[in-house]
């Protein structure tokens, strides 16, 4: 989780931009977390604590509002009895690191009921992690 979190900082400027090929400062003055990491540590949150997904996602999602969630997902987020909300993102796959392989089962369980999709984008990724 250390190493996607440094990731997710390190790339946050180059979001929606070519990021460079080499030589480029991995931290600089606009670098920050952005919602893979905030989401990412909600996943953790909800297996260490035992609480649900939805919940954990929403508690970590409203505390940091602004960190630059995809339409669909902020409107689920300010909804307390909001269902599935079909996203069409990766955030799934980003959020995997979280897991470990016994909770994988479980994470799958509730991407199939948000979008049949992103179990496939977020299975690849929980594999290689902890295979």
């Amino acid at each position: 989780m250390l190493g996607a979190s440094a990731g997710d900082v390190i790339g946050s400027v180059y979001e929606g931009a070519p990021a460079p090929e080499k030589d480029f400062p991995l931290f600089g003055p606009r670098s920050t977390f952005t919602d893979d990491t905030v989401l990412t540590v909600a996943v953790a949150s909800a297996i260490r604590s035992g609480v649900d997904y939805a919940t954990a996602l929403r508690r970590w999602g409203r505390r940091y509002p602004y960190a630059g969630y995809g339409g669909m997902f902020h409107d689920w987020l300010r909804r307390d009895n909001a269902g599935p909300y079909n996203s069409f993102g990766n955030g799934s796959a980003k959020r995997s690191n979280g897991l470990s392989c016994r909770r994988r089962q479980r994470y799958r369980m509730y991407l199939a009921r948000v979008r049949p999709r992103s179990i496939g984008n977020a299975l690849p990724e929980a594999t290689v992690l902890f295979e």
